[in-house]
């Protein structure tokens, strides 16, 4: 797949804007179009099948897949929460969509930074665990998150295997320092 932009003016390529936002939006559009998942827009081919499917998905309990995803962010984000002991922290329902923020344990050691991959908690989930999860430290006041996001291919397994591997993060953090 080749991409061509051509604009009538210089001003009006700077004011345009690559169609998939990234960590660059608002650098231009040849560095907007340096992020590798945004060269490619054969995955934009799959957008009509995709749109289909997920209209047509019913759960168990006849739920549209926003209906679902809705309900089982929800529940899963008060597991991990009640797991972690930041029930309290919780956002209310009504801000939550089919992604929720998790407040982490305010006893793990959290290098990260949010948006920013690194060497920290994200990496070991990711390489011990086989989990992804975008995990961030906002500083001291408001803490440490996880973005939970959930999809029809999510399952309890999923969140079960995050919450024990934070968990365990946790306790060799505490046995063996960070």
């Amino acid at each position: 797949v080749a991409n061509v932009v051509w604009s009538a003016t210089p001003e009006l390529m700077a004011d345009t804007r690559h169609p998939i936002p990234s960590w660059s939006w608002g650098k231009g559009l040849n560095v907007e179009s340096r992020f590798t998942g945004t060269m490619d827009y054969s995955s934009l081919l799959s957008v009509p099948a995709a749109m289909e499917y997920l209209q047509r998905w019913r759960s168990e309990e006849d739920e549209s897949s926003v209906d679902y995803c809705h309900r089982r962010v929800l529940e899963s984000s008060r597991l991990l929460a009640e797991a972690w002991g930041t029930a309290d922290q919780l956002l209310p329902e009504e801000l939550v969509a089919t992604q929720a923020m998790v407040r982490l344990p305010p006893e793990l050691v959290v290098t990260d930074l949010p948006g920013q991959p690194g060497k920290g908690v994200r990496q070991t989930l990711r390489e011990r665990y086989c989990v992804e999860a975008a995990i961030g430290n906002f500083g001291p006041e408001i803490g440490s998150w996880v973005r939970l996001s959930y999809a029809v291919y999510n399952t309890e397994r999923d969140i079960a295997r995050l919450k024990d591997a934070v968990l365990e993060i946790l306790e060799m953090q505490q046995i063996y320092g960070v």
